[in-house]
């Protein structure tokens, strides 16, 4: 199998996510991220929402429609995001510029925090620290959404050939299911669930710094409860 530098990804996210002026990659919120909608619209008393490795903004921007006070944070996209929130004159969003594996959240600071399509793209050791801190930053009685992307196979579409990103976690679905039944041990559990899903990257055309593949995986998505004060 082939290996490629971890700072490809970097890379690419840079070039994305820089264009002010883009359409999110997705477009729209997916699917299983609706899911996690549905059950905070039900406690309509959390009113603010951290979004851990937000990207392009698909989900700040959904939530802050909804009337949530919404955060992000990743080491790009700002432009893009805030451009799009301007443009729909949303004034509750506000975007961090940082890693989220070392940017100091304050403890209980938010109502609910949100990682999703994160946990592929880091070390086993970098998933256990950013879920405990995305923990740590939730108020009591807080909802939070996890998400690992797991059984992850990537083929070139030209050569056929598999390849991986140096350094990542590369977990099974059961490994991902064992370590948030691990980690919410003392937590409501609302949510455990998963699906099969493939597709092409990138989604359109661009000057990437990889040649188009096809990638299949079976996602693992948590959405768990704390206990109130």
């Amino acid at each position: 199998m082939k290996i490629i530098p971890y700072s490809t990804i970097t890379q690419w996210y840079q070039e994305e996510y820089s264009q002010e002026e883009s359409e999110s990659v997705y477009g729209s919120p997916q699917e299983h991220l609706l899911k996690f909608y549905d059950v905070l619209a039900s406690y309509p008393d959390l009113k603010t929402v951290l979004d851990l490795g937000c990207g392009d903004g698909v989900d700040m921007i959904s939530l802050a429609e909804r009337g949530y006070h919404v955060t992000g944070i990743d080491q790009s996209g700002e432009e893009a995001v805030l451009y799009r929130a301007k443009q729909k004159s949303l004034d509750n969003v506000n975007f961090i510029t940082g890693d989220i594996t070392s940017y100091p959240f304050d403890t209980q600071s938010y109502d609910s925090v949100l990682c999703s399509g994160v946990f592929h793209l880091l070390s086993a050791e970098n998933i256990e620290l950013v879920a405990n801190k995305a923990k740590k930053a939730l108020n009591p009685g807080g909802l939070i959404y996890l998400d690992v992307v797991a059984n992850m196979k990537r083929v070139f579409r030209e050569s056929a050939e598999e390849f991986t990103y140096s350094g990542l976690a590369n977990w099974s679905a059961q490994q991902a299911q064992d370590f948030f039944t691990r980690l919410f041990v003392d937590w409501s559990v609302l949510e455990l669930f998963s699906f099969h899903k493939e597709a092409d990257w990138p989604v359109k055309e661009g000057p990437y710094p990889i040649d188009p593949y096809h990638w299949s995986a079976d996602y693992v998505c948590v959405i768990a409860k704390n206990s109130p004060a």
